[in-house]
């Protein structure tokens, strides 16, 4: 096997393992809804079906437009209103066209799903209040800047980072071997922001 086939296929199987640990986490919240929330989980299915769709068309493929990879954002954010209504609210503000932009797909999922997870927490000790995560897309000179900001308290946060977390770091290293990529992740007051930055050329 050549440098090039072994990158491909530990890229290949990095990629399946995040579509499973994800298929995993979506049947299994849909079992606990099915039989407290059938309507519920009937809507649910049909975003959850969409968001199966994309993963099986571009989940092979080497580089996927930026554009679909939000569209596929927004999909999931429409799954977690049907769950929280408008207790976790998810915006997304995407400036620039991405259309001819590519990247591997599933970048920028594990950063939006973990910061749903840390906002359900935070909603479980408040769950009174009305909760939003913010999604920024931008293009800065020739990179690209992906933000993810959510609420975030230090007694409330998840014992770990987690298995989604663990595989894009992962994935990067092993899509951009010369590096060029930035992963960061710190607290600023009561909100906790991710940031990747991609190179666009």
């Amino acid at each position: 096997m050549t440098e090039l086939n072994l990158k491909e296929a530990k890229i290949d199987f990095l990629t399946n393992e995040l579509h499973t640990h994800h298929l995993f986490n979506e049947l299994s919240r849909l079992n606990v809804m099915i039989g407290q929330q059938p309507a519920t989980a009937r809507a649910y299915l049909v975003e959850f079906a969409e968001l199966l769709r994309l993963s099986l068309k571009y989940g092979d493929q080497p580089q996927v437009p930026i554009s679909v990879q939000m569209d596929y954002l927004n999909t999931y954010a429409q799954q977690q209103h049907i769950i929280h209504k408008d207790k976790i609210r998810i915006t997304i503000d995407v400036d620039g066209d991405w259309e001819s932009v590519h990247a591997p797909w599933q970048l920028f999922f594990p950063l939006v799903e973990n910061a749903v997870k840390q906002t359900e927490v935070l909603l479980g000790q408040a769950p009174d209040h009305s909760l939003t995560i913010e999604i920024l897309l931008r293009k800065e000179r020739d990179r690209l800047h992906f933000t993810v900001r959510n609420p975030f308290l230090v007694q409330a946060s998840l014992p770990s980072a987690g298995k989604g977390l663990k595989n894009l770091g992962d994935r990067l290293k092993w899509s951009y071997p010369g590096g060029g990529f930035k992963l960061s992740s710190f607290q600023h007051d009561q909100n906790w922001v991710a940031t990747l930055q991609l190179p666009l050329s």
